[in-house]
């Protein structure tokens, strides 16, 4: 297996998994729609956020076959508070789940926050999404605020 940073040459690849990503996340939250003919403007995103240098997007591939992907950013100081790590997508098919290739996504992702100075990294997860609750739990991630919606 062999992780490596997103760019322009595999970004269609990127996009795909992005998609999977929402057919999955779409089991927990009702809002969430495939809509393939919104692929553009996750391209867009996507290619946005390679740009910057505040963000970092990992692929993680297995014989050819593209198996996860990674996205995280530094979100800059508030007022009162230090930069952080942001942990914005980690996703692995379920094929290949529960064999430590989020595990090794997220290594690589703290490797790079800990070269820019940034000690804390955060994320969101579904209430519901019990296996990723636990999943993080395992790699030393603890409840922290709560966020809570309500439908109008």
């Amino acid at each position: 297996m062999k992780i490596f940073k997103i760019n322009k040459k595999n970004l269609e690849d990127a996009v795909s998994l992005e998609c999977g990503l929402t057919k999955f996340e779409s089991r927990f939250d009702k809002k969430l729609k495939v809509d393939m003919k919104k692929k553009n403007e996750v391209r867009k995103a996507l290619l946005k956020a390679i740009k910057n240098k505040n963000e970092l997007l990992l692929m993680a591939v297995h014989n050819g076959e593209n198996i996860a992907i990674m996205t995280g950013s530094i979100e800059k100081k508030y007022i009162w508070r230090t930069s952080i790590g942001y942990l914005c997508d980690l996703y692995v098919k379920p094929e290949y789940r529960k064999k430590g290739i989020g595990k090794l996504l997220l290594k690589e992702f703290e490797k790079w926050l800990r070269m820019r100075g940034i000690k804390y990294v955060e994320l969101t997860t579904y209430d519901a999404n019990i296996g990723a609750k636990t999943a993080y739990g395992r790699m030393g991630f603890k409840p922290y605020t709560l966020r809570m919606i309500k439908r109008l």
